[in-house]
């Protein structure tokens, strides 16, 4: 019985011997775009070669790996390798690598691509194999410590979301409506195993003591998403949903041309990354209506004369003359602790270039004084400002100390928010940080 196997050559499998059609001698070594695996960079142990040898029988013993036992001529498989004419040369590669006997950093080092992305192929791989392969598959991924996503046996389709991301849990801080590190807003992303219980998450949030720490949990159709402030939890985070985003994209694991889904209190959020890294999330809309807001609340802002004052589902929203107006208020954050919102938004016309509103983003009944970029702020200020100035399209610049430009298009009752991201460290937590029963 034959087999073909892409990257490695057409196999015989009959018992004892098995026979492969080589490579073209002199042909490109790894090339993405050619349907044979050439043994150029080789060594006789079938990693990568030093001097650039190669060893005669390779491709043989590659098919002898993958296939340990040898297959009576005539038996019939069940089908399902057939689905193998749809992989890609990205995961021929890794295929026949992992058959070697490389570990997972060789994998990666040799073909010039991250551990997550080995990680992706062989979890589309595994969706291609007839049942008896793909178990053969697993054991060796597992050997060579490449851990695949645990799949639904599907045809011509994605992985299903993995049920752990890693042995340790891992924690990011990430910079959100970013250029650079250091600017924008500070958010905490931590990658969940699985459910995880809200009073962990809230001593957690507390220890990493920034605006906001999400939580992000795989589950079946997409994420799980939670937002924690150092006190309290809250039902929509703008600018901790990008940086989760971010981290899930970066890490591989969802590809960079396919929506990340989440679920939270909220509804459904969704994001995409375009190709020169912006992210764009969609948001509710959460417009104002004109509300009348206290004088003495007013007083504890700084505010005078204001040109309009409203109030959304959290936050009330106070609309000044001027930016200077803006940029110069110095609230009383301990009194305005006893609102009755999560926060209060200042906003005016933006007279710097480039932004056609500021704002600012005060939330001290929730543990924030001033938020440096509030995404879901966004939500409110776009369709304001959008009916205002007549556009769907606008762009703008949150006024605190760290600034941040956040891009908005409002269509119907959604708001697109648009920014960029930058990871500014990674690691892990350690046992004692790990939640517990009873904690």
């Amino acid at each position: 019985m034959s087999r073909a196997i892409p990257g490695v050559g057409a196999v015989k499998m009959a018992a004892p011997s098995i026979t492969t059609t080589p490579a073209q001698p002199g042909g490109p070594s790894w090339d993405r775009g050619d349907t044979t695996t050439s043994t150029a960079g080789l060594n006789s142990t079938g990693a990568p070669a030093r001097n650039g040898r190669a060893a005669p029988d390779v491709t043989r013993r590659l098919v002898a790996e993958l296939v340990r036992r040898p297959v009576p001529a005539g038996t019939p498989g069940d089908g399902q390798n057939a689905s193998l004419g749809t992989s890609t040369a990205g995961e021929r590669e890794v295929l026949a690598l992992i058959a070697t006997g490389l570990s997972s950093a060789e994998i990666a080092d040799h073909l010039a691509i991250s551990p997550a992305t080995t990680k992706t192929h062989v979890g589309h791989l595994l969706t291609k194999l007839d049942a008896r392969d793909r178990v053969h598959l697993v054991i060796m991924a597992y050997q060579a410590g490449v851990v695949p996503w645990l799949t639904r046996p599907r045809r011509h389709s994605a992985p299903a979301v993995p049920r752990s991301y890693a042995s340790a849990m891992r924690l990011f801080q990430v910079d959100a409506f970013a250029d650079a590190a250091f600017s924008g807003n500070p958010a905490a992303v931590c990658l969940l195993g699985g459910p995880a219980e809200t009073g962990w998450m809230q001593s957690l949030a507390e220890e990493m003591n920034l605006s906001e720490t999400a939580f992000v949990e795989p589950r079946h159709d997409g994420y799980g998403l939670r937002w924690f402030t150092p006190v309290a939890e809250v039902g929509l985070c703008g600018h901790a949903t990008l940086a989760s985003a971010h981290v899930v994209y970066e890490t591989g694991l969802v590809p960079a041309g396919e929506p990340v889904r989440f679920e939270s209190v909220s509804g459904r959020l969704t994001a995409r990354r375009e190709e020169d890294g912006l992210l764009v999330l969609d948001f509710p809309a959460r417009p104002a209506e004109r509300a009348w807001i206290p004088a003495r609340l007013l007083s504890t802002l700084g505010v005078r004369d204001p040109v309009w004052t409203g109030r959304s589902q959290d936050d009330l929203l106070v609309v000044l003359a001027r930016e200077e107006d803006v940029t110069g208020l110095r609230p009383d954050t301990v009194a305005l602790a006893e609102m009755d919102s999560r926060g209060v938004i200042v906003t005016a016309p933006a007279s710097r270039p480039g932004a056609d509103f500021v704002s600012r983003f005060f939330a001290p009944a929730v543990g924030i004084p001033e938020d440096p970029v509030t995404g879901s702020a966004h939500c409110t200020l776009a369709p304001y400002w959008s009916g205002r100035l007549g556009r769907p399209d606008l762009t703008g610049y949150q006024a605190s100390a760290r600034g941040g430009t956040v891009g908005v298009r409002l269509e119907g009752d959604r708001v697109l928010l648009a920014g960029h991201a930058v990871t500014v460290f990674s690691g892990h937590l350690s046992d004692a940080a790990l939640p517990r029963s009873g904690r």
